[in-house]
């Protein structure tokens, strides 16, 4: 996917951390602002919460809830986000977990989208196992 490998080249050519401003709102042509989020990029909420997501500090907290990332497509809006380079960064271990998530859920006619970790990171027992159970669903 084309977010892995602007990732690991930033990474390679030594950039620390990248920026983007996520346009867009609930109705609106843009989408980036769901997008961007769902790809860890991190950013403040802008807005207040309901009592159940009390806890989320930012759009990473926000999106690890239950129902968070339905909320924020439904109330959230532009936001300017940063993704940190750093490895075993929080943004980095959100973008491996969209992917082990992702990579896990059948797409179209039977089929598996097929992605790759970032280089460098390390994966926890849990996401490697959930890895292992995507590759026995694969169908082609």
């Amino acid at each position: 996917m084309v977010i892995q490998n602007q990732v690991s080249n930033a990474r390679r050519l030594g950039v620390k951390e990248l920026t983007v401003t996520a346009a867009g709102a609930k109705g609106d042509t843009f989408n980036g602002y769901t997008t961007w989020a769902k790809l860890g990029f991190n950013g403040a909420i802008g807005r207040p919460l309901p009592a159940r997501f009390k806890g989320a500090k930012d759009l990473n907290d926000l999106h690890r809830m239950k129902g968070g990332a339905e909320w924020w497509k439904e109330n959230g809006s532009t936001f300017n986000g940063t993704f940190d380079l750093g490895r075993g960064s929080k943004q980095v271990k959100f973008l491996n977990d969209y992917f082990t998530e992702r990579e896990a859920r059948p797409v179209g006619q039977g089929r598996v989208v097929r992605t790759q970790r970032i280089k460098g990171d390390r994966s926890t027992t849990r996401e490697r196992a959930a890895a292992r159970a995507a590759r026995r669903v694969r169908r082609i």
